[in-house]
């Protein structure tokens, strides 16, 4: 239990600097989104689709310090949330070709993330499973 509080405060730690800079772009990406209509021509796809998911890029986060918590405690979260948290904060980087770069300034949290996702659908299920007595297996 202490090895995993450890290793997760410093992953969050060593992120916050990237999750300073991830709230300023989505809020930066959210006010285009508002002066959208305010441009004289049409507006490129790409840039909407930044200026909207971007910003949802942010919920990944409390998704994923939902996780750790749930961790930290050695309980699972229901299966969507890795799912959506994975969404969210993979959605935004398909239309740009470098924006995996942006991962370097997060990079503790998303290797927490992979970890974490893996033991939420799989690892952490199948301890839990194996830990309830034969009647409750059956049954569920």
């Amino acid at each position: 239990m202490k090895l995993r509080v450890v290793f997760s405060s410093i992953a969050w730690l060593l992120s916050l600097p990237g999750m300073f800079f991830h709230v300023i772009l989505a809020t930066s990406a959210l006010g285009s989104l508002f002066a959208l209509p305010n441009y004289n021509s049409p507006t490129p796809y790409g840039d909407i689709w930044m200026s909207i998911t971007f910003p949802l890029s942010l919920l990944a986060w409390p998704a994923l310090a939902w996780m750790t918590l749930r961790w930290l405690a050695d309980q699972t979260t229901h299966a969507l949330v890795p799912v959506i948290g994975t969404a969210l904060a993979l959605g935004w980087l398909t239309p740009i070709p470098h924006a995996f770069m942006f991962l370097f300034l997060v990079a503790p949290t998303t290797i927490l993330a992979i970890y974490l996702v893996a033991w939420h659908l799989w690892y952490g299920r199948q301890a839990n499973n194996s830990l309830k007595p034969n009647s409750l297996r059956e049954s569920a």
